[in-house]
């Protein structure tokens, strides 16, 4: 009888031990003020692979006809030039949506007045992988935080440890990987608070199942 007390005794200490384990890993930022400075999302980047739709506009309807004669989807070849007609390969790669439409605008405007352009990387997304509802790739039209792709994704299993989520993101032709604490405020300060295209998100398990 006094085995069995013992062994009951050992196993509710030990899940009282996991409950409290659960518990601490279940708490999102133990912060220790409560006003942050904003982080500042970074606008996207033109990349080879990139799909790109270029809508093009001018007061010269018939000018601008040409441009648009192949559609308004566009491909970022691999030197980074996209084809567009009139005006031939043009180079994006490495710059912004925004930069993008200034270089474009400045080449059509020589053969159309007042020319607008209208650049968007319809590509753009994340993917949210491990310990999460509803593991998936998430569209994105700008940068997004890592914990709204969390919660896009269906938000952390029971079983998913917040304080190591990595986050692999290509850079300078590198991929550089990320340790994000979800459970402490400086994950307001980490370079991977906003998303960029392409990152991959993981959320390891607490327990091997």
């Amino acid at each position: 009888m006094r085995q069995i007390k013992l062994i009951v005794s050992l196993v509710a200490a030990v899940l009282a031990l996991s409950a409290c384990t659960s518990v601490k890993q279940m708490n999102l930022f133990r912060v220790q003020n409560t006003s942050y400075t904003y982080p500042t999302p970074q606008p996207f980047v033109i990349s080879a692979g990139d799909e790109l739709q270029i809508l093009f506009s001018s007061l010269d309807a018939e000018a601008i006809t040409a441009f648009a004669s192949a559609g308004s989807t566009f491909i970022v070849a691999a030197d980074g030039t996209a084809l567009i007609p009139v005006i031939g390969k043009v180079a994006l790669k490495g710059l912004t949506e925004e930069q993008a439409q200034d270089v474009l605008a400045e080449k059509i405007g020589i053969h159309a007045k007042n020319a607008l352009v209208f650049v968007n990387i319809v590509n753009a997304g994340v993917t949210v992988l491990g310990e999460v509802a509803s593991p998936q790739w998430i569209g994105m039209t700008a940068p997004i935080s890592i914990t709204t792709a969390i919660g896009m994704a269906g938000d952390f299993s029971t079983n998913a440890r917040r304080d190591n989520v990595m986050v692999q993101r290509i850079e300078d032709g590198k991929i550089n990987i990320y340790e994000v604490n979800l459970l402490t405020d400086d994950v307001f300060r980490s370079p991977c608070y906003y998303l960029q295209k392409g990152d991959i998100i993981y959320v390891s398990p607490l327990h091997s199942k």
